[in-house]
């Protein structure tokens, strides 16, 4: 089964999704993509990840809004929005699907995304990446990227994004406000007592970096924390083949 609908979200904006998979399964899978993705993810991870879950699972991607083909000014997208766009999308799953569990898949500031948004009645949360817990790390590294790629960094007007698809994002102030304001670790512990929380966190990540600064996740109560070979978005074909393999593990359990 793959169907594409539209779901609303509080803005009155429409969320470009796809649903695939077992239309039967007891169990439903909401992915969350990062930031500057849509829901395909970078270098198409969602979809593969995806395409090899169908036959046992009922899956939802979707786009934030003012990210790929959904409504809303792109300059508006920010965390806490793209929070309540994965309240809207939930909703709609528990509405329409009356399976047995609903689980989240994330990635990259997906995870940030999930986080803030701290659902209630999720079975699993598998996080493919996280970022680094002082969100202004992240914040610096993406405005050094930004202006390596002759963008503008404007934190109280438009910033703009030159994008190697040849896109030029922009952000709004709100976005990097946000970022600099939100402290993850307080909220995952709280989700990590409510759902069982697994990250694979890739050794060798080149947007959010690596070393001592992740370990503090490994001492969260109740969280998986597991070590994978690859980088952000596990392109390499024999990483991401392990990852996936991971992924469908930690699901059966």
């Amino acid at each position: 089964m793959f169907k594409r609908v539209k779901i609303e979200n509080t803005h009155k904006e429409e969320l470009d999704t796809v649903i695939q998979g077992n239309e039967n399964a007891e169990n439903l899978i909401i992915f969350v993509h990062g930031f500057g993705t849509d829901k395909g993810e970078g270098t198409h991870l969602f979809a593969e990840i995806a395409d090899s879950l169908e036959d046992s699972y009922l899956l939802l991607r979707f786009d934030q809004s003012g990210c790929g083909k959904s409504g809303g000014p792109e300059q508006d997208y920010s965390i806490h929005k793209s929070a309540k766009d994965l309240e809207s999308v939930v909703e709609y799953a528990r509405r329409l699907y009356p399976v047995k569990s609903i689980n989240i898949l994330a990635h990259s500031m997906g995870t940030v995304i999930t986080t803030i948004f701290n659902p209630n009645s999720i079975n699993k949360i598998i996080f493919t990446g996280i970022t680094n817990l002082e969100l202004q790390n992240i914040a610096d590294r993406l405005e050094q990227r930004i202006l390596s790629k002759g963008g503008i960094v404007d934190k109280s007007g438009i910033t703009t994004y030159p994008r190697t698809s040849g896109k030029v994002q922009k952000l709004g102030p709100q976005f990097w406000s946000e970022l600099s304001e939100y402290n993850i670790k307080e909220d995952l512990t709280t989700l990590a007592n409510k759902s069982k929380v697994t990250i694979f966190k890739p050794l060798n990540d080149q947007i959010v970096g690596n070393g001592e600064e992740f370990d503090e996740y490994k001492h969260i109560p109740n969280i998986n924390y597991v070590e994978l070979s690859g980088d952000h978005n596990f392109s390499n074909k024999d990483d991401r083949i392990n990852l996936i393999n991971n992924i469908k593990e930690h699901l059966r359990q």
